[in-house]
């Protein structure tokens, strides 16, 4: 039976992906940090490896033997972390020749565009070390033949990133919305479960897109409308929605870039097709989801 490995299983995106592996037959172990989170895992029928993503020797020995391995890990604190990833990840892959690698990078090292954003789009990085460093990581994968997944704004359940708009209007008392950027601001998502089945496919073809970078993306909306869908649904009278230039913090500068992106390489060499409604199409669903995650 094939097996996965899943580094940052219990995150947003980790923990849908191994989900994603599991529907599809394979074997699936979960590198987390607690004993708690490892009790998640078990009753989702994964098997949890407990320990920090430093722990080598917790998960190293369970790479070299199973088909792929997932870097799906979010340390926001230590920069160093990844690359010792990547390193480790290298020196396995020389090892274990077939294994598929697939890092998670994200979309915002295009920055901001004019246009609608695809893999040929040069990169166009914010100055943030965070941003900058997916960059070099993304070379270091490619190299060794590893896969890199672009996420642009995750929604659905929890919300991920999305959460940020959510959480915006739930706070709201005045229908007054301030929004870092420009006027005519688009923002790109894409739902969990059809991120996660990007990787499933990813996975499968690895052979044939080793190597390669795709945009996990299903739609793009106009950052008001957005917002707007939501004050809807929540209730929330809107009375203005303003834009401000991002402050000194990697998140507003991160919520100031404007991009529309095509998932279309995607489709046409792995057959990925999102299946998930918008937000803006279904936010009742979306914003229930939500309320109830956020609240236990």
């Amino acid at each position: 039976m094939a097996s996965v490995l899943v580094l940052g299983a219990t995150g947003a995106i980790g923990f849908e992906v191994a989900l994603e592996f599991l529907r599809n037959g394979y074997t699936v172990y979960g590198l987390t940090r607690s004993e708690d989170k490892a009790k998640e895992l078990f009753k989702n029928e994964i098997i949890p490896v407990i320990g920090a993503v430093s722990d080598f020797d917790k998960w190293i020995p369970i790479a070299e033997k199973v088909k792929v391995v997932i870097e799906a890990v979010a340390d926001f604190e230590n920069l160093a972390t990844a690359q010792s990833i990547a390193d480790k990840l290298k020196v396995v892959k020389a090892k274990n020749t077939g294994l598929a690698i697939i890092f998670t990078s994200g979309a915002l090292v295009y920055g901001s565009s004019d246009s609608v954003i695809n893999e040929t789009t040069p990169y166009n990085p914010m100055k943030n070390p965070l941003v900058e460093a997916k960059v070099q990581l993304e070379n270091h994968y490619r190299q060794i033949g590893g896969i890199v997944i672009q996420p642009v704004f995750v929604f659905g359940k929890k919300g991920s990133a999305s959460s940020i708009y959510f959480g915006l209007v739930a706070k709201n008392t005045d229908g007054n919305f301030q929004l870092y950027g420009e006027e005519g601001q688009w923002r790109s998502f894409v739902h969990l479960t059809d991120l996660a089945n990007l990787y499933y496919l990813a996975a499968s073809k690895h052979a044939s897109v080793s190597g390669e970078v795709f945009i996990g993306v299903s739609y793009y909306h106009k950052t008001v409308e957005v917002v707007r869908a939501i004050a809807k649904e929540a209730k929330k009278e809107v009375k203005s929605i303003t834009f401000v230039s991002p402050v000194e913090n990697p998140l507003s500068q991160i919520l100031s870039v404007s991009s529309a992106s095509s998932h279309q390489k995607a489709s046409t060499l792995l057959g990925w097709f999102p299946t998930q409604p918008s937000i803006i199409e279904t936010p009742t669903r979306y914003y229930n989801s939500w309320v109830n995650n956020n609240s236990q």
